[in-house]
C-alpha cells in the first residue's frame, strides 16, 4: 500500500469556473483516496489560491519541498509548467507553487477550524 500519494493537475475550463466543481472533483477524489489508501499521506502543489483554499479546507497543510516527495516521476510532470526553470535550479527544494499535504495521522490538529468542522459534522449526524 503506497505510503504517499499527489493529488495534483486539477483544470477547471474558464466555462465553468465559479460554480464550485472544482471544489466538488477534489472533494470526491481525495475522499475516494483515503477509503482506497487509508493512512496514505496525500499531497499536491500548486499556485493557485482557489485551489489552496480548498485542500486547507480538506485538511491539508502548507509544507515545504522537503516534506512532499523525491520521486522524479512526480516532478516530471512539473516540466510543462512555466516555472520549472526554478524547480530545477534550486534542485526541487522551491519553487512559486505551494505544496500541501494531507497527514491522516495529524488528523484533527486543525487547530479551530478543525473543530468547527467536527461541530458541524456531529450537528450534521445529530439531525440524521
Amino acid at each position: 500500500m503506497p505510503k504517499i500519494l499527489a493529488h495534483s493537475g486539477l483544470i477547471v475550463s474558464p466555462d465553468f469556473r465559479g460554480i464550485g466543481l472544482a471544489k466538488k472533483i477534489k472533494t470526491q477524489i481525495f475522499n475516494y483516496t483515503k477509503e482506497k489508501y487509508p493512512g496514505a499521506k496525500i499531497f499536491g502543489i500548486t499556485t493557485g489560491l482557489p485551489v489552496m483554499k480548498i485542500n486547507y479546507d480538506l485538511g491539508y497543510k502548507p509544507v515545504t519541498f522537503s516534506e512532499l516527495t523525491d520521486d522524479p516521476a512526480f516532478w516530471k510532470g512539473c516540466q510543462t509548467c512555466k516555472n520549472y526553470d526554478v524547480l530545477t535550479r534550486t534542485k526541487q527544494t522551491m519553487c512559486l507553487c505551494t505544496g500541501m499535504l494531507y497527514d491522516p495521522s495529524k488528523k484533527g490538529s486543525n487547530g479551530i477550524v478543525g473543530r468547527l468542522q467536527s461541530f458541524k459534522k456531529a450537528f450534521k449526524r445529530d439531525k440524521q
